[in-house]
């Protein structure tokens, strides 16, 4: 038996062309799984810092951190203390000025302020303190020791 072999002739556009090295330039999936990991990762930091800041600057109370005016109730000074005693007899000389001054100013009764100066020294005197007021503004009052 015989086998006919047919022979064609390559022509130019039949040539098999070689592989492109994959190190110099990636395909196209390899770039979407670059890119997409990249843009993954930047969403994870940029969520990862998020809290902290919504953290820092969302539960801050309205007035970014600035108390507002202080009641006469409220006290930075330690329970016990001198200034606190002092501080709350001046808190309760004022609760006691307005109940018997109906036209005591509204920021005195919201307790944005003490009572007058000559009203204070009055009370404490009446009290046996060794200490009076010499100058008061809103929650602020400046005492000397007297002997």
């Amino acid at each position: 038996m015989a086998h006919s072999v047919s022979v064609k002739r390559l022509e130019d556009s039949d040539r098999i062309l070689p592989l492109p090295n994959r190190a110099a330039a990636p395909n196209g999936a390899a770039m979407r799984k670059f890119f997409l990991g990249a843009a993954v990762l930047v969403v994870c930091w940029v969520a990862l810092l998020s809290v902290p800041f919504h953290y820092l600057f969302e539960t801050v109370p309205p007035g970014y951190g600035v108390k507002p005016a202080a009641h006469l109730e409220e006290s930075d000074l330690a329970q016990g203390s001198v200034g606190g005693e002092r501080r709350d007899m001046l808190v309760r000389a004022t609760k006691l000025y307005v109940s018997q001054h109906p036209e005591a100013p509204a920021a005195m009764a919201q307790g944005k302020e003490f009572a007058p100066e000559e009203f204070l020294n009055d009370e404490l005197k009446r009290e046996g303190q060794k200490w009076r007021v010499r100058h008061v503004h809103g929650t602020q009052a400046q005492i000397y020791d007297v002997s």
